[in-house]
């Protein structure tokens, strides 16, 4: 008994361990684009295409991390390992902001890695950052809410596999 507990333990706390590692690399690869592809922007330009690059180079990084994590956290639910619904979690919480951001960015801006053709409805720093839709995430956060006891739910009792033919 002690032995499955043991291995359980490892496994949880590895998943967990992976998030995290996921995280921290996805964050080290948006700061890494986030340089080569400056195109000599600075900050206090209008629009502000310094800020709206960033966010979506950092969306794109962290949409990379959610994929990751939904991805091994889903495998892991369907193994029955334990931790497969907490990377699952991580993976929606530490990302849905930057990924929300991108979509906006994606609704908003066209051609954004086109100094010469970019074009965006944020003529202003001031415009783009008081958005009031940035803090959409937190409305599909607050939506998802009842989601999370159903995710940890299919950890403990995942669907059971159809039969074979």
């Amino acid at each position: 008994m002690t032995d499955n507990w043991m291995a359980r333990a490892w496994r949880s706390s590895g998943l967990v361990a992976l998030a995290v590692v996921f995280y921290a690399l996805c964050g080290m690869l948006s700061v890494s684009f986030t340089r080569q592809l400056s195109f000599s922007d600075s900050p206090g330009l209008e629009p502000p295409w310094y800020f709206i690059r960033q966010d979506a180079i950092n969306g794109l990084c962290m949409l990379l991390y959610l994929v990751l994590c939904l991805a091994i956290g889903t495998l892991a639910i369907r193994k029955r390992w334990p931790g497969g619904a907490g990377m699952v979690l991580f993976g929606i919480i530490w990302s849905s902001a930057s990924v929300w951001q991108l979509a906006l960015i994606y609704l908003k801006s066209d051609d954004i890695f086109d100094p010469v053709a970019a074009r965006t409805s944020w003529p202003t720093f001031d415009s783009y950052i008081e958005d009031p839709l940035r803090w959409g995430w937190l409305l599909l956060f607050l939506f998802a809410i009842p989601y999370i006891g159903q995710i940890r739910d299919w950890q403990k009792n995942p669907a059971p596999a159809p039969p074979s033919a």
